[in-house]
This record gives structure tokens, C-alpha cells and sequence, in this order.
């Protein structure tokens, strides 16, 4: 039996996680489940995940107790590759085990739950389970139970009170007033207060001020990307999962991709921390016939924020905005039609501040950073259709294509497209992607677990390569001709803008 879904049940009594579909307490069966998550716009932030899942109860174990479930918190896993210490509750010999095969073993095995250090799973979903929902007699004993989830996160959404408040007379009347290291520490108490996850900035530049509020009581969730939408890496917030743990983590839409080389030959994206090596086009399934979006393009970006002055004594704050174009990069014509997309932050964008509120405004490598944004977006051709199967792809060897979180960076080879070029003379699809939602779905098919992830990418330009590769840079790859794979060539290496050093 293949790679399969396991859930976790925490009734807040107590009692931690409780397995429910566990081979050694076998609750009720996990039927089938879909997750919605992320989005399709990186100028939007996306809303919690939500989870639609169905329990076959076969004794009414839970059916008679199901609004009860409510407010639970809730874990999916995959299964990892058994390892042995997992199977100490089969008191069979070797021998007499000659019928269970390698995949037979994902059943066999009993999963320590995720609140152990030796959980091996990898998690697909973290959240709270919510009101509503189905029971449906199904035959004899056995109940069919319809429920839903939505990510933790939801908790942030739900974080809508007032802000802390000055005790400067100037702003009289308005909350969340303070720096934004002050803004960004109270969120991240507030949320832990709650058992919410705490948001994790490290390595994100914050403002130099931001606009507090008077009458609006927005929620954190929205507080939190305002305070970085102003950024032209187009961050956005998802959770992030570690076993039980979520963690509000960040990606940047808008960053630039690197390819890098490793000793073998093969190819790799990297954001230069996380790398994955390109994926051959043959086990990703699309459209048949294979067909692409041509997105309508955006000719700028409006960054709607705010402006300050001191009147009479006292703060005013006004609405502002601020503009960045594509400095003449979009190919003739692509600029006729003006579009803009549009993002708002509690930044004070105004080109004049008065202090403490000083405020922001685009550098040039910003303003050039949008601009290659936009023509990213303009000129790639998008997959209309993109799904990861497991039928194809081991879950455990790519747990990144089948999680409800983003992923960074994806690249693909051997796919149709590899024949149309660029406006650059390079393959029309090549470059970079990233994972920024979809919906992952598990069922069970001719008897078998499987696991679909139909995706939303989002398209990311390849960073310059300055230097192309020469002869001495190559002195670390080790590979012999025969061993190179037959997707590189000449063309392929020009795209290359580092060669990884093997590792001892």
C-alpha cells in the first residue's frame, strides 16, 4: 500500500492527540479530504486554508458526538518511508512476514503521534475544526461523517480588538500607535495569548513608520501584511508546519530565482537557502491538450498608503498612494492598455514625514525589482492546468508538492514547451515557479491511497547571470558525459549562475 493521509485529533481535554484512523486505534476511516489554500495573486493576501474532509465511522464511535468535535484541533500527516523501530508492535518473525511487500509496510507500520520526537511523518495540515458539517447513516452501524477545518491561522483573522494606544496627546483618539517592531511584538503576543501561531519576520526590512488607526479595527492577519506590502519582494503570509507546530512564515513572490549546477549535472532552482532540482515534465500532469494562459498585463503597481502632517497640535493621517511602472522593459504594445494592480500598507509613503512618522520611498533597485516583476508577469506563458499525483511522484520524496503551504522554487524539464521560445531565444516557460496555493485532495483509488495537488504557480524571473560558466568553473562537477542528463545543453548552461561545490 502506497504513501497514505493519517489524522490527529486534539479534543482540548487534556488528553493530547489522539489518532484517528491509527492501525493500532482505528476510530474511523479517513475517506477522502480536500484542501483550498493560498492564492493566485501575489499582490493579495490569502486567507486561511481550509480543509473538507470525510470520516467513514464504522461503529458510530463519533457520529452520535460529532458537533461535539468543534474547535478540536486537527493534524494531517503523511506517511514517511517505515523504518524499523515503527514495526516493534509485529511480533512476527522475518519469515513469517513473506507476504507483507514494501508498500504493504506504510499499513503495517504503527506512527508514534505527532507530538513525539519520533514522529517521522511529514504534516500536510494544521487547524481548528469547524461548526457545521453532516451525519449520514451509511449501513448497519457504520456513519458517514461530512466536516471541515480551516488553518490555524484563522485565529489571526479573529484578532480584530483595539491596538495599543500613546499616552502622546498628539495622537489622541488613534491605537495601534507605535513602531513597527512595537506593532509586530504585540501582534505576536496577542496571537500566542490565543494559541494562535506567532509570525515570523527574520530577515524582512521593516518601515521606518506606520499610520496608526482611528475608527477601523482591522484584523492582525491584515495588520500583518500591511505592515510589509510595501516591499517590491511581495511578501505574503502562510502557514508554515513543523508536526503540530505552525508557524506564520513569509514568501517572497516577487524574488528572483537562481539555477544553480550541482556536481552531477543536474539542474536546481534556489531562492539561496532552499534548493530543489527541476522536475521532469513527464511525471507532472496537464491539460490534454496541453494549453497555456496568456495573463493580461499589468503596466504598474499602486501602493496605496498613507500621508502625515501635525495640525493644531495633533497627528492627521491621510490616504496617499505611490506609483512604480515597469521603466519601459514591457515589449512594445504589452503598455497600451494601462492596468494597475494595487496593494495598500500602513506605511507613510508620502514623499514628506514629520517625526516620529518618517516615511518611505522606493529606491531605485526597488523600483527596478517591480519593474522586472511586471514584465515577469506579463510575458511568462502559464500552465492552465498543473497536478502532482502521487501515482507519479513518492509524497515523501517530494513533500513539498503536497503540502497546503508554499513551496519555492519549482522548475521543470522535458515538458512540450521546451520548443517555444522567449523573447530572449530561451524556452517560454523556463525559468522559475513557485507554489503559492491550490487544491490538494486525497482519495482512495482501485484500493490504492493517492494523493492530488492541482496547483497555482506563480511565475519568478531567472536572476542575471553576470558570468556564464567557464571551463574553471566547472572543475567541481565530477560527472562523466554518459552521466549528464539529456535535458542540459549549451543553451541550458547560460542560464546557470552558480556551480555547487560536492559536499564531503
Amino acid at each position: 500500500m502506497a504513501q497514505q493521509a493519517w489524522m490527529y485529533l486534539d479534543l482540548n481535554d487534556g488528553e493530547g492527540w489522539r489518532p484517528l484512523n491509527d492501525r493500532s486505534r482505528d476510530v474511523a476511516a479517513l475517506d477522502s479530504f480536500s484542501i483550498q489554500w493560498g492564492t493566485d495573486n501575489c499582490f493579495e493576501q490569502p486567507d486561511p486554508a481550509v480543509l473538507s474532509f470525510r470520516l467513514y465511522d464504522r461503529e458510530g464511535m463519533l457520529a452520535g458526538k460529532a458537533a461535539l468535535l468543534a474547535g478540536a484541533r486537527v493534524c494531517v500527516t503523511c506517511s514517511s518511508d517505515p523504518m524499523y523501530f515503527e514495526l516493534k508492535d509485529d511480533t512476527r518473525a522475518y519469515m513469517a512476514m513473506g507476504d507483507v511487500t514494501l508498500r504493504d509496510l506504510h499499513n503495517q507500520v504503527h506512527y508514534a503521534p505527532p507530538s513525539t520526537v519520533s514522529f517521522t511523518q511529514f504534516t500536510i495540515f494544521n487547524g481548528i475544526v469547524t461548526t457545521g458539517g453532516t451525519v449520514r447513516h451509511h449501513k448497519g452501524d457504520a456513519w458517514i461523517l461530512h466536516l471541515s477545518a480551516t488553518g490555524i491561522s484563522v485565529l489571526w483573522k479573529r484578532l480584530q480588538s483595539q491596538g495599543p494606544t500613546s499616552t502622546d496627546r498628539r495622537l489622541d483618539g488613534y491605537h495601534w500607535t507605535g513602531t513597527p517592531a512595537d506593532r509586530l511584538a504585540e501582534m505576536n503576543r496577542r496571537a500566542k495569548a490565543v494559541g494562535a501561531p506567532t509570525a515570523d519576520a527574520t530577515g524582512l526590512i521593516l518601515p521606518p513608520s506606520l499610520a496608526p488607526y482611528s475608527d477601523d479595527f482591522p484584523s492582525q492577519l491584515d495588520l500583518l501584511h500591511r505592515m510589509f506590502a510595501y516591499s517590491g519582494r511581495a511578501p505574503l503570509w502562510y502557514e508554515t508546519y513543523e508536526a503540530t507546530a505552525t508557524t506564520l512564515s513569509y514568501v517572497m513572490a516577487g524574488d528572483l530565482a537562481q539555477r544553480t549546477l550541482d556536481p552531477l549535472m543536474h539542474v536546481h532552482v534556489s531562492d539561496g537557502v532552499t534548493s530543489h532540482e527541476v522536475l521532469d515534465g513527464n511525471v507532472v500532469e496537464t491539460s490534454d491538450p496541453v494549453e497555456f494562459d496568456l495573463p493580461e498585463p499589468y503596466t504598474q503597481v499602486v501602493i496605496h498608503g498613507h500621508s502625515v502632517s501635525l495640525k493644531d497640535g495633533h497627528f492627521e493621517f491621510g490616504d496617499t498612494e505611490t506609483v512604480q511602472g515597469d521603466r519601459d522593459t514591457l515589449p512594445a504594445g504589452l503598455d497600451a492598455t494601462q492596468k494597475s494592480a494595487s496593494v495598500s500598507t500602513d506605511a507613510i509613503v508620502s514623499p514628506v514625514g514629520v517625526a516620529p512618522y518618517n516615511p518611505w520611498q522606493p529606491t531605485s533597485a526597488q523600483r527596478s525589482q517591480i519593474a522586472q516583476l511586471l514584465l515577469t508577469i506579463d510575458t511568462r506563458l502559464r500552465p492552465k492546468s498543473i497536478v502532482f499525483d502521487s501515482r507519479h511522484l513518492a509524497p515523501f520524496g517530494h513533500p513539498h508538492l503536497f503540502r497546503a503551504q508554499p513551496a519555492m522554487f519549482l522548475a521543470f524539464t522535458r515538458t512540450i514547451a521546451d520548443r517555444l521560445d522567449d523573447m530572449d531565444g530561451l524556452p517560454a516557460i523556463e525559468g522559475a515557479w513557485s507554489l503559492l496555493g491550490g487544491t490538494l485532495t486525497y482519495d482512495w483509488h482501485h484500493g490504492e491511497p493517492r494523493f492530488r495537488h492541482e496547483a497555482t504557480l506563480w511565475p519568478h524571473a531567472r536572476a542575471d547571470v553576470t558570468d556564464p560558466p567557464t571551463y574553471a568553473d566547472m572543475a567541481p562537477v565530477s560527472a562523466t558525459y554518459e552521466q549528464v542528463p539529456d535535458y542540459l545543453d549549451i543553451r541550458e548552461l547560460q542560464t546557470i549562475n552558480t556551480i555547487q561545490e560536492e559536499t564531503p
